[in-house]
């Protein structure tokens, strides 16, 4: 009981950080991101203390080799963009065949980290987490939306866009 009055706290703290409209100088966009993260994935997960203890380090690596193939996947992007324009088949063909290696290293990454996830969750949690993280993304999708629909009747509107 005591434990999910302690989550319900943080969720709701974490809440009117995240959807609050002012921004607050101390927390970036990221930070009320991640606390909201924190949170929804505590309460819809269920996890207890000892759980969380050990789910958050290994979520956290998880998140961290994802970020780090997206930055890898950007910059293949960029270098494809400008390859697409030039004549060197060689160098398309060798960027191709990157890409497909990033989407190798994708699954090798969710293999890795559903092993893993396993021996810290018990299997129903586990995936209840694969759920869990396509609620979340929607989640903030239309939060986001919603303030960027919010933004422009704030402001009297976009110049030059009718309404």
């Amino acid at each position: 009981m005591r434990q999910w009055i302690i989550t319900l706290a943080v969720a709701i703290v974490t809440l009117t950080g995240v959807y609050a409209q002012d921004e607050d100088i101390s927390y970036s966009r990221a930070e009320k991101i991640e606390s909201f993260r924190v949170a929804y994935f505590t309460r819809k997960l269920s996890l207890t203390p000892a759980e969380a203890e050990k789910f958050w380090p290994v979520y956290n690596a998880f998140l961290d080799e994802q970020e780090k193939l997206r930055q890898t996947r950007r910059a293949l992007q960029m270098k494809a963009q400008s390859a697409v324009m030039g004549d060197d088949n060689r160098e398309l063909e060798k960027l191709s065949d990157e890409f497909i290696g990033l989407k190798r290293k994708e699954s090798e990454i969710a293999e890795k980290y559903h092993s893993q996830f396993k021996t810290v969750l018990p299997i129903r949690k586990v995936l209840m987490l694969y759920k869990t993280e396509v609620e979340f993304k929607k989640e903030i999708l239309e939060e986001i939306r919603r303030r960027q629909a919010e933004r422009p009747a704030l402001q009297g509107g976009r110049p030059g866009l009718r309404q």
